[in-house]
């Protein structure tokens, strides 16, 4: 008898939906400056690797890249920091509707401050000032770091012996001004202050 043959059935073979990425980071830290690798590992059901998934790199919730995924569902992402300032930094990544662990990136800064207080009309070689009560005294302070005038920095003006204090903010110079108005009587002892900072001790 004669071999009969069906009707032909055409079947697609899919990889499953991404289920599980894995993220990873090296190295976890910075000093000053330094790039940072993400490794970002996808998988579908059962643990099987998804290549060729776009992959979207995630820093403080904002978006930095997007790389996709080998062969054996690895994307890699490369990001360098520049003078940074100190803290942490959380990166995720998402393939689709799926969201990996998150990863921090410890940052240490190395720039180094310095903050000079100086009133109107005193003596610099001693940091004091004569003055009369009820007059009012300009005092700037001038923050500086180790790559130069450092703007837009809140400084705190105390006085350490009323124990009140006033904040300003530098300049492009890095200059903040302050208005003292002296009402009493007395020796004041006052300092300006920068987190981080260093200190310069005045007495009036």
């Amino acid at each position: 008898m004669a071999t009969i043959t069906s009707n032909q059935v055409v079947v697609t073979v899919t990889l499953p939906p991404v289920s599980n990425i894995v993220l990873s980071a090296s190295p976890t830290s910075i000093s000053g400056s330094g790039t940072v690798t993400f490794t970002a590992t996808v998988t579908g059901r059962n643990n099987i690797p998804e290549p060729n998934v776009t992959v979207t790199f995630y820093d403080n919730g904002t978006s930095k890249g997007t790389a996709t995924t080998n062969s054996n569902g690895i994307a890699t992402f490369t990001y360098t920091y520049s003078d940074v300032s100190s803290g942490t930094d959380s990166w995720y990544a998402t393939a689709g509707s799926v969201t990996s662990n998150t990863v921090t990136v410890t940052l240490t800064s190395t720039e180094t401050y310095n903050l000079t207080l100086v009133f109107s009309g005193e003596n610099t070689s001693t940091d004091t000032l004569n003055t009369t009560v009820g007059s009012t005294v300009t005092a700037t302070a001038t923050l500086t770091g180790s790559s130069g005038v450092v703007p837009n920095a809140t400084i705190t003006l105390i006085d350490q012996t009323t124990g009140t204090s006033q904040t300003a903010v530098t300049n492009s110079s890095g200059v903040a001004t302050f208005s003292v108005t002296f009402n009493n009587t007395g020796t004041y002892d006052f300092v300006a202050q920068y987190t981080p900072s260093s200190v310069h001790i005045h007495k009036l």
